[in-house]
This record gives C-alpha cells, sequence and structure tokens, in this order.
C-alpha cells in the first residue's frame, strides 16, 4: 500500500488549552487566526498569546490575522484600531 500525499490550502484546528494538539498545530502551521471578541480583555490575551508563541514556539506559527466577533458595537469599533496597530496585516 502506497502512501497518499495530500496538499491542502487551509487545516482548521480548534483546541482549547494547552495541550499536545494545541503544540502540534502550531509547530506544523505557518500562520494563526486568531477569532476574538473586540474587548479589552480579549486584545490583552492575543497580545499575551503572541508573547507565549513568540517564547515557545520562535520558529513555528505566528498570529497573522485577526478575525473580529461582536463588531457591530460602536465601542468595539474603538479597540480595533489599537488591534490593528499591534497586529497589522501583511502586505
Amino acid at each position: 500500500m502506497q502512501a497518499r500525499t495530500l496538499l491542502y490550502d487551509f487545516v482548521l484546528i480548534d483546541t482549547a488549552g494547552r495541550d499536545r494538539l494545541q503544540a502540534a498545530a502550531i509547530i506544523a502551521c505557518h500562520e494563526i487566526f486568531v477569532p476574538t471578541e473586540l474587548r479589552q480583555f480579549a486584545v490583552d490575551g492575543i497580545v499575551e498569546m503572541d508573547k507565549m508563541l513568540s517564547a515557545n514556539f520562535p520558529h513555528s506559527g505566528k498570529i497573522t490575522r485577526i478575525i473580529p466577533n461582536f463588531y457591530r458595537d460602536t465601542i468595539r469599533q474603538k479597540v480595533s484600531w489599537p488591534l490593528a496597530k499591534t497586529f497589522p496585516p501583511e502586505k
């Protein structure tokens, strides 16, 4: 039986907590997309996550996209600007 090579453009892995599956996903990826609410506490958590990724996985995937949830609230729209400055889109 021959092994088949499958190529994917995207693979979504949704993990909760820091476990082996999450570590394997981070090591295997090139980019990390983070869905989040636009609340200050959540934004602070993304900044901390970015620091943890840089410290623990320096040669693996980096946060490249933030996917805002519950964006219609105008108060939360004010949070999106500092978030975009912290994690600018790649050109």
